[in-house]
């Protein structure tokens, strides 16, 4: 944005430093941590991820009295500062919240307090949001960022009462986006209540091994001179999505004619992800649910082809193993320390409730439907956050102006 001045000569271009006090953040003791009586909260750059801090810091899992503060000797930040991280991969993830009470950061955070005489602080936020401050640190082992970068940005500046109506407008998009993820989270627990009528039963116990044959050696996102290259199923792809198209498989590889007749994946195939962070995240599944041709699976995921006596039919196999009932069995199997992981005999040994198969059409209509109206609702909210960016571009540079 260094040129806008020349670009739109009606708007003043300043640096951040000019209308901008930017404050870094408190050392936390983990003797603080988890009190909750506290009059102020002290908030990590992890807490920017909590439910219900989208755009405000609203809850925060650490609080610090009148005298912890003290003992601190930590700065509270005021009402309308917009925080965000200064150090660490979190800096690249474009996490940029406003706080809504006098609050402390840690010191892996910044604060950015406007000069509300010159700079609307709602406005401040958007146009942080929209700023790529990993870029200062390309070139750094560790990314950060300094006062004196954050300083040394360009800002433009049209008059208070055209940032207050800009500021206007994108919180619109705002609360669009915010009741569009309400109405996919209500399609989601809907789903779940679904999953629990339909996928738990008396009907007869199979383990895992009874109705699928288990490869778990998979293919490596390498392309080699001389292999032929073929479609990839990675581990994000069945994370994602339960029912899976070919338009969801973006990745590519390259196999010998060993490896592509050793994991060649087939219509009605499941993958499964058999390792993650936390327990309670691992095991997620996806059905193959068209004609891969010459797909393969990723070395990071397990496959599961149907046997030819298994009775289960090819629309099911997209939602049992991922009702709660199944997915505690695959937590409570797995083992590790700062990553856990699933041993094909152990998944071989899980068991699952098979009904009829008449049940099995029955649930898989209702619950593909459902899962359907949760990828509509989904896409909504990706469509009114791309329409907000571009908005966001066209408004703060002024490309297109409103009148106060």
């Amino acid at each position: 944005m260094s040129n806008l001045r020349e670009k739109f000569a009606s708007w003043e271009a300043v640096t951040l430093g000019a209308v901008c006090v930017f404050k870094g953040g408190s050392g936390f003791k983990e003797s603080f941590q988890g009190t909750e009586s506290g009059e102020h909260p002290f908030i990590k750059v992890s807490d920017l991820n909590l439910p219900g801090n989208e755009k405000y810091v609203l809850h925060s899992n650490n609080w610090v009295s009148a005298a912890e503060l003290k003992l601190l000797k930590a700065t509270l930040q005021p009402i309308g500062a917009t925080v965000f991280a200064k150090v660490g991969a979190a800096l690249k993830l474009n996490r940029r919240r406003v706080l809504v009470r006098p609050t402390v950061i840690d010191n892996n955070m910044m604060a950015a307090i406007p000069d509300e005489t010159h700079l609307n602080r709602e406005y401040l936020y958007y146009f942080l949001l929209g700023e790529d401050l990993g870029r200062f640190s390309q070139e750094s082992a560790v990314p950060s960022i300094n006062q004196g970068h954050l300083e040394s940005i360009q800002i433009p500046l049209p008059p208070l009462a055209e940032q207050r109506k800009i500021a206007e407008i994108l919180r619109t998009w705002d609360e669009a986006i915010e009741t569009a993820e309400a109405e996919l989270k209500a399609k989601q627990e809907r789903k779940r209540w679904l999953m629990d009528k339909l996928l738990v039963g008396d009907w007869a116990v199979k383990k895992l091994d009874d109705l699928f044959e288990l490869e778990g050696s998979g293919i490596d996102k390498v392309i080699l001179q001389g292999e032929q290259v073929v479609p990839l199923v990675n581990y994000m792809d069945a994370y994602r999505k339960r029912i899976l198209e070919p338009s969801d498989i973006t990745a590519q590889t390259s196999v010998s004619p060993a490896d592509l007749s050793r994991c060649k994946l087939q219509r009605g195939d499941i993958v499964l992800t058999p390792s993650s962070e936390t327990p309670d995240d691992i095991a997620h599944s996806a059905l193959i649910d068209f004609e891969p041709g010459d797909a393969v699976h990723s070395y990071h995921l397990f496959r599961l082809r149907a046997r030819s006596n298994s009775a289960i039919i090819h629309d099911f196999r997209a939602f049992f193993l991922n009702h709660i009932s199944v997915r505690k069995q695959f937590i409570r199997i797995c083992s590790g320390t700062t990553r856990f992981t699933l041993t094909l005999p152990g998944v071989r040994g899980i068991k699952v409730s098979l009904p009829p198969a008449e049940h099995q059409k029955y649930a898989a209509a209702v619950l593909g439907d459902a899962t359907s109206q949760e990828s509509l609702a989904s896409q909504r909210i990706e469509t009114l956050r791309a329409q907000k960016r571009g908005l966001m571009q066209k408004l703060l540079t002024g490309e297109v102006r409103v009148a106060a």
